[in-house]
């Protein structure tokens, strides 16, 4: 695994536009196509382009696929310099059993967005300690969409 920067200032990958790619992972927790069905809705409707990633639908135990696929899939998505931001579909257990895997290189050299919390959490930290920005923030099997506006958005109209 490379070495973390010594620098203390912070590269911000750049902001997302339209058409942009925006790669879905699983590198914890199985999770079905039909359960992030309605935020890749949510992303295609804001303009972006949803690429699923091959753990979506694998399941291992409880994991999206063997520790080799989960990280595969993540290294794919870091190293394709189209792909723009890692958004995750589900934390709970796993990520941690392959971050020795995944080689952080390629994100440092083209810097995308990593959203996400809970076991993703830790691949922020990395993301971070290579001077790189993430976003700690809503995994997409929270995202409800129904009537075409978030479960979010409802609740504010509704406050």
């Amino acid at each position: 695994m490379n070495k973390p920067k010594e620098n203390t200032l912070k590269t911000i990958p750049a902001f997302l536009k339209p058409k942009d790619k925006i790669a879905i992972c699983s590198s914890a927790r199985k999770i079905s196509l039909e359960e992030i069905a309605a935020a890749v809705q949510k992303i295609e409707s804001m303009g972006y382009t949803a690429v699923v990633g091959k753990t979506i639908g694998l399941s291992d135990n409880q994991f999206a696929g063997n520790d080799k696929e989960r990280a595969a899939d993540l290294q794919s998505m870091i190293d394709n310099p189209e792909i723009r931001a890692v958004w995750f579909a589900r934390g709970g257990y796993g990520t941690v059993r392959i971050l020795d895997m995944v080689d952080f290189s390629s994100l440092v050299a083209n810097p995308k967005w990593l959203i996400g919390y809970s076991d993703i959490t830790t691949l922020l930290t990395f993301s971070v300690a290579f001077n790189v920005m993430a976003i700690h923030g809503t995994m997409l099997s929270s995202l409800k969409v129904t009537e075409g506006k978030s479960e979010d958005e409802k609740k504010k109209k509704n406050m």
